[in-house]
């Protein structure tokens, strides 16, 4: 199992195809794997449908055995199936990752790579404006369509290919009043 999402030579080929795509080709080999790491990490932070493919395996097991996942034993065989995959997917019956899944990661890597921060991006988001000297700037944001910023998600593209996966769609709506 690896520790990301995707390979540098699926995201090599994925930005080949792409314009503006400097910040990941001018990127180290081991800058892309940094950012494919920290993109799995900020992927995995979400609640998704269903459960880890090994987490169902085991689940299915437990069924066609005796059916009851509640029992003390069951409940530890459930644990240590949840802790043999590291990653959030593949799940349920999928054996790969979905591509939607990938390509998110290469989006938010490569947004990394540009010099993103998640962090301060959420920090900015909660900026109504700043002043320098006599200039002063003030941002209306009666309508925020920033919910991959509220969520640490450095990129909209990959925010909108990881939503269709979450398990609670409904609670990444958000609107300021």
């Amino acid at each position: 199992m690896s520790d990301y999402y995707g390979t540098v030579n699926e995201g090599n080929a994925y930005f080949a195809a792409r314009l503006h795509s400097y910040d990941w080709t001018q990127a180290t080999v081991a800058d892309r794997l940094a950012a494919l790491v920290q993109a799995t990490e900020l992927i995995d932070q979400f609640a998704y449908i269903g459960y880890k493919k090994t987490t169902q395996d085991a689940l299915d097991a437990i069924e066609a055995v005796d059916g009851d996942p509640t029992t003390d034993a069951n409940r530890t065989v459930l644990r240590a199936a949840e802790q043999a995959q590291a990653l959030e997917f593949p799940r349920g019956a999928d054996t790969d990752v979905p591509t939607e899944i990938e390509t998110a990661c290469y989006l938010i890597a490569k947004a990394l790579l540009s010099g993103r921060d998640p962090d301060m991006d959420l920090e900015a988001l909660a900026s109504r404006g700043v002043q320098y000297g006599d200039v002063k700037t003030l941002y209306s944001r009666a309508s925020n369509t920033q919910d991959h910023t509220a969520h640490l998600i450095p990129s909209p593209q990959a925010f909108n290919l990881l939503r269709p996966f979450f398990r609670e769609r409904y609670q990444f709506d958000m609107h300021k009043v």
